[in-house]
Formats: structure tokens, C-alpha cells, sequence
């Protein structure tokens, strides 16, 4: 089976945006990663234009976190992108064996804030952003993989009524207009720390519609993780703010105040310990008992989107 000039060697991943396949490049003779994409998602052609316009942009990205895209095509109606085969595990089984610590949780959202930094700076906004498209390498470096969907800045990919994404990872102006943005990839980037530090999902339900709603009802002011200093606990809530103006203005100011935790967590003050790093508290902007409500989208604009 072939993909082009690649040869396909096994399936390694399959989802509701398509499949993951390890294949060999037999010009450059090494192995990459092949995710082909579900044609249903983009059978319109003006539709496949703007994804390899988006791919292409993607594509600009060189940073030791992020997984290099290095070629995309078309295989029959199936669209296809070629990426950096990286080995590791991903973090979604890593956070389900339990074994992310404090500090290896720090470690991580530090190199994962680095990578996002850097594509924001770039104008490529991820927007699916969630555990099991994080891979840890065994010597430890942190790759974002999946930036086949990523937005360019300005970009009108997702106006045909397409919401591309994991509900369960999408920030509550995602779901509820379908506005992607730098603090939109630093809510869903929240949310992965939140499971690190807590082993647990932020939104769960049945189904849904009923994830959606938690999720545009969300008061971050509500969270409490036992065993969590408050200094690390606050940079969390800010990340997850409810209103994107509330968060951080870049995930490079994330990536700095968790380095100098790790440097120094704490000093010393008189009998007592007084944390360093502890960002202001977000103001109460969110009304507790007049949750945002989900748009009803039309049935005809209405397309699968994925639920972790």
C-alpha cells in the first residue's frame, strides 16, 4: 500500500479525523508518520483548498517541540499530510498510568507553553490541543503532534460550519462561536495541566451536549486540587479563565513563571514559607447562577465533531 512515494509500513493510530500510519520515504530513506484525513470532513473542494492552505502554513513550523510536517497530497479523495515519525509515548497514557508528578507535569507544560509560543508567533493557531497529541520522547522532549488542522491567523477555514477539535479540550468561545485564538490554545493547554496535576478530565458526561454545557458554564474559581501549591493552582485558574481576556496574554508568560518555580518554589520568610511566583487573581466576572448557553446550530450546519 503506498500514499504517494511513501511506503505504508503499519497503521500506528485511527480516529474520527481519519488515520495515523508509520511509512517509509524510500527517496530519503527514513520513516515518517502519514495521517490521512476523513474525506467525508472535506468533500466540498473549496473546502480541501483551504485545509492544504492551513497545511501548508503549518508546514513553516521548525521548533524542538513541535512534530515537523514535512509533505502533504491527495490519494484518490483522501486527503494525507506526512510528518516527523517521533517515538515516546503519548501523555493521555501517561496520565493514565499515573505516572506525571508535580514536577514532570511543570517540565512538560513548559516545553508544551515554548512550542505554542512559537506558533502563535508564527500566526498557526493549533486549536486541538489535548493529551494524546502530546508525545513524550524516553529522553523527555515534548512533541505537539497534529497541526494538520491548525488555523492560520485570519484564516476562514471553520466558516463552512465545521468544528474541528475534542469538545472535551475546546474553550468555552470555541464551542459557543467558534472563535479560535492564542488564549484559545492556552485554555485548552489549562485544561491537559489540570489532568496532569489532578489524573482526572476536567468535562466529563454522558454526552455531548452535556460536555459543551459544562464547559460554556465553567467558573474557574471552582477549582481546588488537593496537594497542589496555590501559587501553581492560580497560574491553572488563569489559564482556564472563562473569558479569554482574563488569561494570560501569551503562553510564553506560562512558560516563565513555571521556570522560575521550578528554580526556586518557595523562600523563606521569617518562621513561615512565602510561594514566589503568584500571579493575581482573576476577577469574578462569570455569573455563578446564569450559565452561558450553547447555540442551537442548524441541523444541515451540524457536523461530528470527537469527545474524549
Amino acid at each position: 500500500m503506498k500514499f504517494g512515494k511513501y511506503e505504508i509500513i503499519k497503521e500506528i493510530g485511527k480516529g474520527a479525523m481519519g488515520v495515523v500510519y508509520l511509512a517509509f520515504d524510500p527517496i530519503i530513506e527514513r520513516q515518517v508518520a502519514i495521517k490521512t484525513m476523513n474525506p467525508q470532513l472535506f468533500q466540498d473542494l473549496e473546502q480541501r483548498e483551504r485545509f492544504f492552505r492551513e497545511a501548508k502554513s503549518a508546514g513553516i513550523l521548525q521548533h524542538p517541540n513541535i512534530v515537523t510536517i514535512y509533505d502533504m497530497g491527495m490519494e484518490g479523495e483522501t486527503p494525507y499530510i506526512v510528518m516527523e515519525y517521533v517515538e515516546g509515548e503519548d501523555l493521555d497514557s501517561l496520565i493514565k498510568a499515573k505516572k506525571i508528578d508535580l514536577e514532570t507535569a511543570l517540565k512538560i507544560m513548559i516545553q508544551l507553553c515554548d512550542a505554542l509560543s512559537y506558533a502563535h508567533s508564527k500566526g498557526i493557531i493549533h486549536r486541538d490541543i489535548k493529551p494524546s497529541n502530546i508525545r513524550v520522547l524516553p529522553d523527555k522532549t515534548v512533541k505537539i503532534m497534529d497541526f494538520g488542522i491548525a488555523k492560520k491567523s485570519g484564516s476562514d477555514l471553520t466558516q463552512t460550519g465545521v468544528l474541528l477539535g475534542t469538545v472535551s479540550y475546546m474553550a468555552p468561545e470555541q464551542l459557543k462561536e467558534g472563535k479560535v485564538s492564542p488564549q484559545s490554545d492556552m485554555f485548552s493547554a489549562g485544561i491537559v495541566f489540570y489532568e496532569m496535576l489532578s489524573g482526572d478530565k476536567c468535562f466529563q458526561g454522558d454526552t455531548i451536549t452535556s460536555v459543551m454545557y459544562k464547559i460554556v458554564s465553567f467558573n474557574e474559581h471552582h477549582i481546588k486540587l488537593e496537594s497542589v501549591p496555590e501559587n501553581i493552582e492560580n497560574i491553572l485558574k488563569r489559564m482556564v479563565a472563562h473569558m479569554p481576556e482574563n488569561r494570560f496574554k501569551s503562553c510564553a508568560e506560562i512558560s516563565e513563571l513555571l521556570k522560575e518555580i521550578l528554580i526556586e518554589p518557595t523562600v523563606k520568610v521569617g518562621e513561615g514559607t512565602k510561594t514566589t511566583v503568584l500571579p493575581p487573581p482573576i476577577p469574578q466576572t462569570i455569573e455563578e447562577t446564569e450559565p452561558t448557553r450553547v447555540k442551537k446550530v442548524p441541523e444541515q450546519k451540524r457536523k461530528k465533531v470527537m469527545l474524549e
